[in-house]
């Protein structure tokens, strides 16, 4: 089971989608691959992104992070190279939507037409 500091996470990230249904869709997609642990978020970007006040892109440098489990993906003496596939999308798209919900502020968001 998720923390419910992961599960705020989660929700943030999803927030970023345009519409409600891709919002849910992410959302379960994004809880399946960390509940399962094929990707775990970086101790620090956990830490980050709950303490978003402290974080000034200009200073810090700071981007989401994490680790995708490649043994997890192994079934027997092969790797699950779809599975693999799968989760790299996932993770990639949900540290997208962490830095775009902690970089890019309503006014940002608004000029660009989000």
């Amino acid at each position: 089971m998720l923390t419910s500091e992961i599960q705020d996470i989660i929700k943030l990230a999803s927030r970023q989608e345009n519409t409600p249904e891709l919002s849910g869709f992410w959302e379960r997609q994004y809880r399946e691959v960390l509940e399962e642990c094929l990707f775990l978020l970086s101790q620090k970007t956990i830490d980050k992104i709950l303490n978003q006040t402290e974080i000034n892109p200009i200073v810090d440098e700071f981007l989401p992070t994490g680790f995708v489990d490649i043994l997890a993906h192994q079934q027997k003496e092969s790797f699950d190279e779809v599975e693999l596939q799968n989760t790299i999308d996932i993770a990639i798209r949900f540290l997208d939507n962490l830095i775009d919900a902690v970089y890019l502020d309503e006014n940002i968001k608004k000029k660009i037409k989000f």
